[in-house]
């Protein structure tokens, strides 16, 4: 028999009160076996500590070298230490339908306040018809809103996904569909107009730094709030006869050009879109948040990159 620590005698540890080093047997068959009465050496040193009954504990980030004995049979582990206090997420994960697969917007905190890549832990799609998991990568499948419930550390946390479909027009969008000009190019004093839909919007111009011209970003039969931060990003609300309006502040004539890319996303509201709703019932199959059996970490919202496409 010979015995194996977690994944190829290397255990990551995410928690920061005691749990059990995983340990399996394996018979001369490459059959996993149960293993009974396991000995492990000690440790207590740079905040590991590890009982002879096999229950670690992490306090600090750590490196450490394990023993495990059954009878006569022992195997040396790799023990690293990685506890976690939470996440940082970008809020919601927004894909497009046919896009290379993203990584989630989201990472884990260490109990020293960095970032932690090495996790033991897993993810769940709830509805994997809106989106997969692709090598650790999420897929959009089709339009809608689903969550991924990600498990580390001893918590349990739920992530937004929505995945949009690419429309040609702005003048017949859809729920759940973006519209997407890139690059925007204007004139000094050029002002340009896109009409849309009465519903939900999201509102995104990403400015090309290498332009020296300012291209400012607006909305007509709208109401409008202004995400916290530098980028010209909005959440709207369009009335009839609503446009999106992208001007340069230069004069007419005499200024820099401008140059930007612009994002308008259609976002779903069912308070809205009841007709969407009823000729496409699948609107409203966005899976619940799931309730967790296990504590919750908390999540801090920080500012999302200027964009993702």
């Amino acid at each position: 028999m010979r015995l194996v620590a977690g994944t190829s005698d290397t255990v990551v540890v995410n928690d920061n009160v005691p749990v059990p080093v995983p340990l399996y047997g394996l018979n001369e068959s490459g059959r996993r076996i149960d293993v009974r009465s396991v000995r492990f050496d000690p440790i207590s040193a740079n905040g590991v500590l590890l009982s002879a009954d096999g229950q670690v504990t992490c306090s600090q980030r750590a490196d450490a070298t394990g023993r495990a004995t059954v009878g006569n049979v022992s195997t040396m582990f790799a023990l690293l230490c990685r506890p976690i206090r939470g996440f940082a997420s970008h809020d919601n994960l927004q894909l497009i339908v046919g896009d290379a697969p993203e990584e989630l917007n989201a990472r884990a905190i260490g109990v020293d306040g960095q970032a932690v890549t090495l996790l033991a832990g897993a993810a769940t799609v709830q509805d994997s018809a809106v989106a997969s998991l692709d090598n650790g990568r999420v897929r959009a499948r089709k339009p809608g809103r689903t969550f991924i419930d990600v498990e580390a550390g001893g918590c349990a946390m739920d992530f937004v996904v929505e995945v949009f479909e690419r429309a040609d027009s702005t003048a017949a969008m859809q729920p759940w569909q973006e519209f997407t000009l890139t690059p925007l190019r204007l004139v000094g004093g050029e002002l340009r107009t896109w009409r849309i839909p009465p519903g939900k919007y999201e509102l995104l111009l990403v400015p090309d730094t290498t332009a020296h011209g300012k291209a400012i970003l607006g909305a007509s039969a709208s109401n409008c709030s202004r995400w916290p931060g530098d980028a010209e990003r909005y959440t709207c609300i369009a009335r009839e006869n609503a446009s999106v309006i992208v001007r340069n502040a230069s004069a007419p004539g005499r200024g820099h050009d401008a140059a930007a890319n612009l994002f308008i996303t259609h976002q779903f509201d069912s308070y809205r879109d009841t007709a969407f709703t009823r000729t496409h019932p699948w609107a409203l199959e966005a899976a619940p948040r799931p309730a967790h059996s296990r504590r919750v970490c908390p999540v801090q919202i920080v500012a999302p990159p200027l964009k993702r496409r």
